[in-house]
């Protein structure tokens, strides 16, 4: 075992241990899996050695922490680091636990016949953790939805088949399958979070002309008989979509996606933003600013308000209410993602895979920006429980080179590193690593931490940080921290002819001798008189 919970070292900055709670984090890479706390100076503590692990999970209450070897999987106890549960199952890549951490899930690459004999069966598993007992399976073959949806108490899980979705109560898996959703052409299905009563939200794609939809149906005993949802949205234009429940189960926002764009303007196919009421008393299109894909959406914690990042870059950024009425402008900017803090009261706007990494933390209350830093390269963006502090980092496929992360304070700026941030805003923490995979922050309760409050930056200290953000000129390596030795127009003052002098003349440009006709001495050449 090892203390997750230990206590800062002596020495420590006193405003640290005085107003930041220590979060845990692991890290999965090549050097295997690790955990860490923030703030503290102990070393990450290594689970497990070496690049054979595949896949890493914490409970998404945070009580339990999972990993696969290829050959075992094995669940800690975050509170004390003791193991509780080993299970052997070969070549798990995926691991998902229950909302409560009572179950945990482990999914394989599914194969119809091995070497022309069949396969060995169903490829996902659920297992009891606490007596390590697989209390339900069957095959699921898509790798990009493996994932069992489940109610907010663990009451429910279910899984989608042709056709129908599966439910199963969790107290008496052992019987299978209790109730079944039947919908016709159903790809994609969401449970509503929060209390009760549960809803059932359902996509079917378009077919023979008909146009896609999305339908919620309050969760019953359906029975054989096709059952008539409270809430239904149609729209053509999506071969896929992603569901997006705030956190009352009160409303959906659906983010719609087609395979190929028939305009030309773009090659990732067409997109549209659309808001669903679960009561089935309104719904809308979201009204955007400007064309092109939506880059992100995000719910605020209290489910009232959500965000959008969307449009062609610069792309634009909005906050909107529950009746699709736009709350504020964010202006453009060259951005990709947007979150809100645990708590609500923080908004992150940044920019991150192809874009330069500029982050912007807005405050909520002032709706004003109160800090801009800049973390170039991420592949990875999570924010922290605590509503204050959140990791970036750079990962292998992604990047192969310069791989780390990289944990930030949103108000504070920690000591300068080399090549990392700069004077406006520098990382809290930063680690090198040679080939890193993912990092995961230990879920927590926004309940267990205070919220910081936020003090907008003046307009004139905001254009003075973002100038600082502006990229400099592009100088070669081998000219950079050096004067400059040249001029802008030096070339042109090279090829201007000289004011005084002899004429030019090559070396074997001699005078040209025509038959009959004595050589000019202007030329060079001398008289026969």
């Amino acid at each position: 075992s090892f203390p997750f919970h230990s206590l800062l070292a002596s020495g420590v900055v006193a405003y640290i241990v005085a107003d930041m709670p220590v979060l845990q984090y692991a890290v999965f890479g090549s050097e295997g899996v690790k955990i860490g706390h923030f703030p503290g100076d102990e070393p990450l503590k290594v689970v497990a050695e070496g690049g054979g692990c595949k896949a890493i999970k914490y409970s998404p209450d945070g009580s339990r922490f999972a990993w696969s070897t290829g050959e075992q999987v094995h669940v800690l106890d975050t509170t004390d680091g003791q193991r509780v549960a080993s299970v052997d199952v070969v070549g798990v890549s995926g691991l998902q636990f229950s909302p409560r951490g009572t179950f945990l899930c482990t999914w394989k690459r599914y194969f119809s016949s091995v070497n022309n004999q069949a396969a060995g069966g169903p490829n996902l598993q659920v297992w009891r953790v606490a007596s390590g007992e697989c209390v339900l399976s069957y095959i699921a073959r898509q790798e990009a939805a493996w994932e069992p949806e489940w109610a907010a108490d663990e009451s429910l899980c279910a899984h989608a088949v042709s056709n129908e979705v599966h439910f199963y109560e969790t107290a008496a898996l052992d019987k299978g399958v209790a109730n079944k959703l039947r919908v016709k052409g159903v790809q994609k299905f969401a449970l509503s979070p929060g209390a009760a009563p549960l809803q059932v939200a359902v996509f079917v794609p378009s077919q023979k002309g008909a146009p896609a939809s999305v339908r919620v149906f309050p969760y019953r005993q359906f029975g054989s008989a096709d059952v008539s949802p409270v809430a239904s949205k149609s729209f053509y234009k999506a071969d896929k979509v992603d569901l997006h429940w705030n956190s009352l189960g009160t409303a959906l926002l659906i983010a719609t996606a087609t395979e190929v764009d028939r305009s030309g303007k773009t090659y990732d196919g067409e997109t549209g933003l659309y808001y669903l009421s679960a009561a089935g008393d309104f719904d809308c299109i979201v009204p955007l600013k400007k064309q092109g894909p939506i880059h992100d959406v995000s719910w605020a914690p209290g489910g009232l308000e959500f965000a959008a990042v969307y449009g062609f870059m610069p792309s634009q950024a909005s906050l909107f209410n529950q009746r699709c009425e736009e709350v504020h402008d964010f202006k453009h900017g060259h951005r990709n993602v947007v979150q809100f803090s645990a708590h609500g009261t923080m908004i992150v706007l940044a920019g991150f895979g192809n874009l330069r990494g500029d982050m912007e933390i807005w405050s909520r209350e002032h709706l004003k920006i109160c800090g801009v830093m800049q973390a170039a390269d991420t592949t990875q963006f999570a924010l922290a429980p605590d509503g204050r502090h959140f990791l970036t980092a750079t990962c292998t496929p992604r990047l192969r080179i310069d791989n780390g992360y990289r944990i930030w304070h949103a108000l504070r700026s920690g000591k300068a590193v080399a090549g990392v941030g700069d004077q406006r805003h520098a990382p809290m923490c930063a680690v090198d690593l040679k080939e890193l995979w993912e990092v995961q922050w230990r879920p927590c309760a926004a309940g267990d931490f205070a919220d910081i409050p936020l003090t907008p930056l003046s307009e004139s200290a905001t254009r003075a940080v973002k100038e600082q953000a502006k990229p400099a000129a592009y100088r070669p390596p081998g000219a950079r921290g050096k004067a400059a030795t040249f001029k802008l127009h030096d070339d042109v003052e090279l090829a201007a002819p000289a004011a005084a002098g002899p004429k030019y003349r090559a070396p074997n440009a001699g005078a040209r001798t025509v038959v009959g006709m004595e050589p000019d001495e202007d030329e060079g050449g001398s008289s026969s008189a």
